[in-house]
This record gives C-alpha cells, sequence and structure tokens, in this order.
C-alpha cells in the first residue's frame, strides 16, 4: 500500500467518522488531470451490505476529498486546463475551420486593398474569385445568424 492510499484511507476514516471495526479498501487507482484519483470503498459494520463510496485526488500540490460523484464532477469543472489555447486554438473553437477560412479571405482582400492604395494606384483590382468567395461568405454567416432556430420536437 502507498503513502498516497493510507492518506486516502485516513481521510475516509476521519471524515465519515468510521468506528474501529469499519472496514475500507482500496477500489482503484487512476492518473486524472494532473494527479491520481483513488476511489475507496467502505463499510460502516462488516454486516452492512452496502458499500459506500468517496473519492481522493491527490497531485503535487492539491490533495481534495469527495464524498460523492457530484462533488467531483464539480471539481473537475473548475480545474483549469492543463494547456493553454493558443489564438488560433480558440478561434477555431469559436467559429470552426469554415470561420477561419472567411477570416483568411477578409485579411487577403484588405491586404490587397490596402496595398494597392499605399502604392498609388487609384483603380483597385480586387481578384473577381476573392471578391465572389467574400460575398458568398458574408452572406451565408448573415443567413446563417437570421435564420430561427428549428425545433426539435
Amino acid at each position: 500500500m502507498t503513502d498516497r492510499e493510507r492518506r486516502a484511507i485516513e481521510e475516509v476514516k476521519s471524515k465519515n467518522d468510521l468506528q474501529q471495526d469499519s472496514v475500507v479498501r482500496i477500489y482503484g487507482n487512476v492518473l486524472f488531470l494532473d494527479g491520481v484519483l483513488t476511489t475507496i470503498n467502505y463499510k460502516n459494520t462488516p454486516q452492512d451490505a452496502e458499500w459506500q463510496e468517496n473519492y481522493y485526488y491527490e497531485s503535487f500540490n492539491d490533495r481534495q476529498f469527495f464524498f460523492v460523484a457530484q462533488d467531483l464532477a464539480e471539481f473537475v469543472s473548475r480545474h483549469p486546463r492543463l494547456r493553454k489555447a493558443g489564438l488560433f486554438e480558440r478561434a477555431l473553437e469559436f467559429t470552426g475551420i469554415s470561420g477561419i477560412i472567411a477570416l483568411i479571405i477578409t485579411i487577403v482582400i484588405s491586404f490587397l486593398v490596402i496595398f494597392e492604395t499605399v502604392h498609388g494606384n487609384t483603380q483597385l483590382s480586387v481578384p473577381e474569385i476573392l471578391a465572389n468567395a467574400l460575398t458568398t461568405i458574408l452572406g451565408f454567416y448573415f443567413g446563417k445568424a437570421t435564420q430561427p432556430q428549428a425545433s426539435s420536437t
């Protein structure tokens, strides 16, 4: 038995006010987030038919005890992500790949317009295919934004 498992059993005994004749066992250990989650089963007395279950999480700088799985789920929902998402990952999560493509086309057209304006070209010539693509993308997004949500019933 590891030190972590001993700490987990002691937490279960102290948090549940278990008596000397209580039965406590380690049900399992799994790597979880940035530490180890230990599942502990116990019976108040050996004659009890039902096993009760608690959870003990330990990482390098954190120790948490959970009476029920719902408490564990709340902890997981508040746990910071192990790595921060970059600008591209956040944009992809927010708009999807079609949004990234729309952004690229918009940036290219803007660059072409600014470049030709800076160089004194009074006749702006954005390639027709890019202008058509931008128009289609804008129409798609504005059409999608104004379309009512379909009912699932």
